[in-house]
């Protein structure tokens, strides 16, 4: 082919191919620019907070958090560092406040602090917050059953139906004595007034009217008859959950730190969403089984035929690495079928299954999948030690 004709040809397509690109610049530039606007914009307002965080008063910082909370996600690290840091240093925000930036956070700092436990463990509402979000402190469970025990003792109204109604939900077995000790005291109670309110409905309405006292009563006894099956069930629903409850977050507990602990925070998470979110639930499941397994294999030093970063390989790659028959300590048998129950289930989470979670899972079944879970992560903290 002649020169010219090899010039020609290459002119012609560097033009088009600068076309091209002029097109793709033309394009993306005000794309590109938007999003550029919005990471100034979002650093700028992490700055401005930062800034009202460091010169607000109490009732500021209160507007402040209330802020940060109703986002429902959990605020950038340097803000919330300088919330933290204005709450250390004797700054109040109020119980249900902090409650819930306790939540959102998982800042086990902030729940330390000595003023801001004892403001949280002396408010009901606040207390129900963190048992319903799985925080792991058990003392936050001995303080409502003390207080549940105090109000039946004395007869008090306020709180014992939202206290019993959270433990029956989310109760571990240590309530469980304090319970059957309020039912067993609370029993010859609930029975009379179930006995005179039976009796008195199968009278005649002419010889049932009452009088202002007589519905006064009624009314006491509906409500001893209401939290006397309340206990029934709660006791009920206690035994079946079987549930332990972790203490990680006590000022009691020795425990080391685990080397799993971003599973642990995984866990949480998943609790969290036990009475909202099933799907939610099941992906921090995954998340925190992946995290688990990746950690398994870095700490053993196993090796892998599979291509590309182990921090990027999913659930089903990472247990075939684990099982594979050349790694010469390879896991139990049972817990691999651990692990297949954990995948199978928690991919109902992960992808679309054309109907609803709820038609396929329900909470007992989560609760159920968190307690395999942990099976699998004492198996593997005994595994990593050589003790097995």
């Amino acid at each position: 082919m002649p020169i010219a004709a090899i010039q020609s040809i290459t002119y012609r397509q560097v033009t088009s191919a600068s076309l091209q690109v002029t097109k793709l610049t033309d394009f993306y530039r005000p794309r590109l620019g938007r999003i550029k606007r919005g990471v100034i914009m979002e650093r700028g307002r992490i700055q401005s907070l930062k800034r009202r965080i460091s010169r607000a008063n109490d009732l500021t910082l209160s507007e402040i958090a209330q802020e940060l909370i109703s986002e429902g996600h959990q605020p950038p690290v340097e803000v919330f560092g300088a919330l933290r840091e204005r709450i250390m240093k004797g700054a109040y925000i109020d119980s249900r406040k902090m409650s819930k930036l306790i939540i959102l956070s998982r800042d086990r700092d902030l729940y330390q602090i000595p003023h801001t436990k004892v403001m949280l463990h002396g408010n009901v509402e606040a207390l129900v917050d963190l048992l319903r979000a799985r925080i792991p402190d058990r003392a936050i469970e001995d303080r409502l059953c003390e207080r549940l025990a105090n109000d039946f003792e004395q007869n008090a109204y306020g709180f014992r139906e939202f206290v019993l109604v959270a433990l029956k939900d989310y109760g571990s077995i240590k309530c469980l004595d304090t319970l059957e000790a309020i039912d067993f005291d609370f029993h010859g109670r609930f029975q009379t007034a179930k006995t005179v309110d039976d009796a008195l409905k199968n009278q005649p309405i002419s010889q049932s009217m009452e009088s202002p006292s007589d519905f006064g009563w009624r009314v006491l006894r509906e409500v001893d008859v209401m939290l006397g099956k309340l206990l029934k069930e709660a006791i009920t629903s206690v035994r079946e959950r079987n549930f332990l409850g972790e203490d990680m977050w006590s000022e009691e507990s020795k425990k080391p730190a685990s080397k799993f602990h971003r599973a642990n925070i995984y866990i949480d998470l998943a609790r969290g969403h036990l009475s909202d979110d099933l799907g939610a639930a099941l992906n921090n499941i995954r998340k925190a089984t992946e995290y688990l397994l990746k950690s398994v294999i870095k700490l053993q030093a196993i090796q892998a035929d599979k291509k590309g970063s182990i921090e990027e390989m999913q659930l089903p790659t990472l247990m075939a690495i684990l099982m594979d028959t050349r790694n010469n300590k390879n896991p139990n048998k049972v817990i691999y079928q651990h692990l297949e129950v954990i995948q199978k289930l928690t991919t109902l989470g992960s992808h679309d299954q054309k109907a609803p979670i709820d038609e396929f899972v329900n909470r007992d079944m989560v609760v159920g999948l968190i307690s395999t879970f942990k099976v699998v992560q004492g198996y593997f903290e005994k595994y990593v030690e050589e003790e097995i």
